[in-house]
């Protein structure tokens, strides 16, 4: 399953209305997804102004969406008064591949879901030692990586799926092996916990996450994700 019918099946199943991307660039994802209230954050968007007009026009809720090109702490930091009044609903993680940016903006969105509210982090199961390279960008990650390698970069991203396992009792996370890792939190009963210090998680390598993947991840088959909609009701949407 692709993170799209994803969320969007989860806004559907909670009757959502507030809907945080961060991590936007072209917008393949972001213009897809149907919510009355969309915002949308990336440092440097890359939307193409025709691609954006032929969106509006098939959609013309989409007028209402907002966009705030700056860095994910600095939304956080001035959040908008829908969010700050009503929470988040449902929200993507999808923005700088690192395990200490990603751990800061699943902190914010915390901090601010809504009762009932999902959160969704891409990026958490890397399937090759290149893929899980701890920089900053593809390029990055392309400098570094050995002949044959596919381009694809999802950076440290699992740490933090290990972190919220070792530190949050109160949330239940689970990873679906599809679409490059899709970790799904709620608020509830976690099915296990993980023992690990932030100092044990920093020091992880790919080489820790490929002998523990499933029990790091708490990792389910795709099919899973049936299961989990069908636990959803209509309890957000404020």
């Amino acid at each position: 399953m692709h993170r799209t019918p994803y969320i969007q099946a989860i806004i559907d199943r909670t009757g959502a209305r507030t809907y945080l991307e961060i991590g936007v660039f072209e917008g393949d994802n972001f213009f897809d997804i149907r919510a009355p209230c969309k915002f949308a954050v990336d440092p440097a968007f890359r939307i193409w102004r025709k691609r954006k007009l032929r969106y509006i026009l098939q959609n013309p809720a989409g007028l209402l969406d907002r966009y705030y090109e700056m860095p994910s702490d600095d939304f956080f930091a001035r959040l908008p008064h829908r969010i700050r009044r009503h929470g988040l609903d449902v929200a993507l993680v999808d923005g700088l591949h690192t395990y200490a940016q990603s751990r800061r903006d699943v902190e914010h969105c915390l901090s601010h879901l809504a009762p009932g509210g999902v959160l969704v982090l891409h990026d958490c199961n890397p399937n090759n030692p290149t893929a899980a390279l701890p920089v900053f960008s593809p390029a990055e990650a392309a400098r570094q990586a050995p002949p044959g390698w596919d381009g694809m970069w999802n950076g440290d991203v699992w740490k933090t799926v290990v972190w919220l396992r070792a530190h949050h009792p109160d949330l239940h996370v689970f990873t679906l092996n599809c679409d490059f890792g899709l970790c799904t939190v709620t608020r509830g009963t976690p099915e296990s916990r993980l023992p690990y210090t932030d100092e044990q998680i920093a020091a992880m390598t790919y080489q820790d996450l490929a002998a523990h993947r499933e029990v790091f991840l708490n990792l389910k088959p795709a099919t899973f994700a049936a299961e989990f909609l069908a636990t959803l009701g209509s309890a957000t949407g404020g």
